[in-house]
């Protein structure tokens, strides 16, 4: 029987066979997950990202001051394509300011032109 034909173990109540436990999640559970996730990232990109920065900065508004979705969703300040071109013809830094990964760590490199045809770099780790 090849590894195709083997049958699924059953699935019990609380788990599917057919869907990742994440796909099926109550709405709590999902929120919670989000949250986590979310202030994590936040954690992660005030370190890294030299636009978050100063963004945020601008706005009065610290990464690390943000406690749940629903604070981030009234006081995160917007950042837009434009914010990138600005800081990339600003600073020289091709990425816009916004790669938090070590260069040993990025695994691609891609430019998208959008509307303007003035390339904006993004990188993939």
């Amino acid at each position: 029987m090849s590894t195709l034909e083997q049958p699924k173990a059953a699935a019990t109540e609380t788990e599917s066979r057919y869907f990742d436990p994440l796909e099926i999640a109550p709405r709590a559970e999902l929120r919670r997950i989000q949250q986590e996730r979310l202030l994590a990232q936040l954690a992660y990109v005030g370190e890294r990202s030299p636009l978050i920065r100063k963004v945020w900065a601008e706005a009065g508004v610290d990464p690390a001051g943000i406690t749940s979705i629903d604070d981030f969703l009234a006081r995160a300040p917007f950042i837009d394509k434009d914010s990138l071109r600005q800081w990339r013809d600003t600073t020289g830094d091709a990425f816009g300011g916004v790669v938090c990964a070590p260069p040993t760590e990025v695994d691609l490199i891609g430019t998208s032109s959008g509307t303007t045809g003035d390339p904006t770099f993004f990188a993939e780790s």
